[in-house]
């Protein structure tokens, strides 16, 4: 697949041991951050979530994307990966709790931020 080689995007991976830990507060305050450094971002959300993206969409003006491997499998999530943060400057992923990058570890891992409590 020629989209999966486009996987070099910088990215970074908000995750959290559990729900409630304030991962969409502080992705999207990263959002805004990078926009107003005329950064192009792509938001993406792990899993079927529906609302966060909605927070993320709102804050990029554009749609933020789920990455859902049990929906669509690793070959899918990595080429929407690719796909859609082709243009961009930095993609920014948001876990659910326990979310981690075990599919993109044979390229680059995103780094990931850990909150702990």
């Amino acid at each position: 697949m020629a989209e999966t080689a486009f996987l070099d995007i910088p990215r970074l991976l908000f995750a959290a041991p559990r729900s409630g830990s304030g991962k969409t507060t502080v992705v999207c305050a990263v959002l805004r951050a990078l926009l107003n450094k005329k950064q192009r971002v792509t938001a993406f959300k792990s899993g079927p979530d529906y609302i966060d993206p909605m927070f993320h969409s709102k804050v990029i003006g554009a749609k933020s994307r789920n990455l859902d491997l049990f929906l669509t499998g690793p070959e899918n999530v990595k080429r929407l990966l690719a796909k859609n943060s082709k243009d961009s400057d930095v993609a920014i992923l948001e876990g659910a709790m326990g979310f981690t990058t075990a599919w993109a570890r044979p390229r680059k891992p995103a780094p990931m931020i850990w909150r702990v409590p």
